[in-house]
C-alpha cells in the first residue's frame, strides 16, 4: 500500500467517508451543515489529508 498526498479532487469522498464513520458513531445521519463545516476545512491551508491504497480504503488527515 502507498500512502500519498490527497487531491483536491478528492475531497468530496472524504468528506463522504467523514459523514459514514460519523452516522456509524452516532447513529444518524448527520445534517447538510456537518458536511458543510467538513467542505470548509478542506479550504483551509493548513488541512492535510492522505489517501491510501488504489481505491480509497483510508483516510488520515491532520486540522489545527
Amino acid at each position: 500500500m502507498i500512502i500519498r498526498a490527497g487531491t483536491a479532487d478528492e475531497r468530496d469522498i472524504c468528506v463522504a467517508i467523514w459523514l459514514d464513520a460519523l452516522r456509524a458513531s452516532d447513529g444518524h445521519e448527520q445534517g447538510l451543515e456537518v458536511a458543510a463545516r467538513a467542505h470548509a476545512k478542506f479550504e483551509q491551508t493548513i488541512v492535510r489529508f492522505a489517501v491510501a491504497g488504489a481505491r480509497l480504503e483510508l483516510l488520515a488527515k491532520g486540522v489545527p
